[in-house]
């Protein structure tokens, strides 16, 4: 649908990516003057139906959706939000390492099943070490003592931020040059030059506060 505005596909992509309910959805669909022209009767009519036919049911309303909007959009979106809030939010840094390692990794598709193929372009932010310090990992490597290294490494949240900061804005700057190009959830393109860097099955070292 490639006939929709910025702002509407704006809308399904945070659908999408749970940032709008099911409810504001059906809310900005009933009040979209545009809405009905861009999606065309049929679609918009559909949509309609299916929501009550449905009624609180979101998962057919996601799939639905999804077939709406084209995948690279919303995927190329989705990373680029996150990359952003990373660069933006150091404070946050857990909450999206933890998201960047689901992204390497791969996901499950609720709608095709199976699991999707991961961005591994993502590996420094993925896997870096620094993700792993959950409770889990800190017991293991520090016994009893493991509550003083957590509080260690919230007091410097910001300090590891500083250092993965440009490896996201390298990765959110490829994007939108172009050099990285999102075809599909988990398929993409990416340059030879930024492949050595990026993918090197080498995990970004980072340093510890002294």
């Amino acid at each position: 649908m490639n006939n929709l505005s910025l702002h509407n596909k704006l809308k399904f992509f945070e659908f999408l990516n749970d940032e709008l309910t099911l409810s504001e959805l059906v809310n900005f669909i009933f009040n979209s003057k545009e809405l009905e022209k861009e999606l065309g009767k049929e679609i918009y009519t559909d949509l309609i139906l299916l929501h009550r036919n449905n009624k609180n049911e979101i998962g057919p309303i996601k799939e639905y959706v999804s077939k709406i909007v084209p995948e690279s959009d919303f995927e190329t979106w989705k990373l680029t939000e996150l990359l952003k809030r990373f660069i933006n939010e150091p404070k946050k840094i857990q909450e999206y390492l933890d998201i960047f390692y689901d992204l390497y990794c791969g996901t499950f598709d609720e709608f095709r099943g199976g699991f999707n193929l991961g961005y591994v372009f993502l590996e420094h932010l993925g896997l870096n070490y620094f993700w792993w310090m959950d409770e889990h990992y800190l017991r293991y490597a520090f016994g009893w003592n493991w509550k003083s290294e957590y509080k260690k490494t919230l007091n410097n949240l910001e300090f590891y931020h500083q250092q993965l900061r440009p490896i996201a804005e390298k990765i959110l700057n490829a994007i939108n040059q172009g050099d990285i190009k999102i075809i599909s959830k988990g398929k993409y393109e990416i340059t030879e030059e930024l492949k050595q860097e990026l993918e090197p099955n080498k995990i970004f070292n980072l340093k510890h506060p002294e």
